[in-house]
């Protein structure tokens, strides 16, 4: 059990809020990363999660139903075929975090 919550370090706060919460943790790092680079494809969160293809368009299609992502498609760089890009709605997402914490806290809007 965690008494305090001021001698634990951020990342292990956050890991702790993720249990807490309920929350997938890959997912919130999928939005904060794409938040990061801007736009990213399905195979780049791949390489860097190590899911399949099917695990990240699962988180991708969450966030985008939720308005926190937008698609852009496009032809493969080579030539092979279609991509779709993914960006993050910066706008959109910082309005659901302050929502949330502002209900979180009892704060009225």
């Amino acid at each position: 059990m965690v008494e305090s919550l001021l001698r634990e370090s951020n990342d292990e706060i956050v890991a702790l809020s993720y249990r807490a919460l309920g929350i997938k943790p890959v997912r919130l790092e999928i939005l904060r990363l794409i938040l990061a680079r801007g736009e990213t494809s399905a195979a780049h969160l791949m390489a860097e999660f190590g899911l399949s293809r099917n695990g990240v368009l699962c988180h991708l299609r969450s966030l985008t139903a939720a308005g926190l992502l937008h698609e852009r498609h496009d032809t493969h760089p080579r030539g092979s075929g279609p991509i779709t890009y993914w960006s993050a709605d910066a706008e959109n997402a910082s309005i659901m975090l302050d929502t949330l914490l502002d209900y979180m806290t009892g704060i009225d809007p």
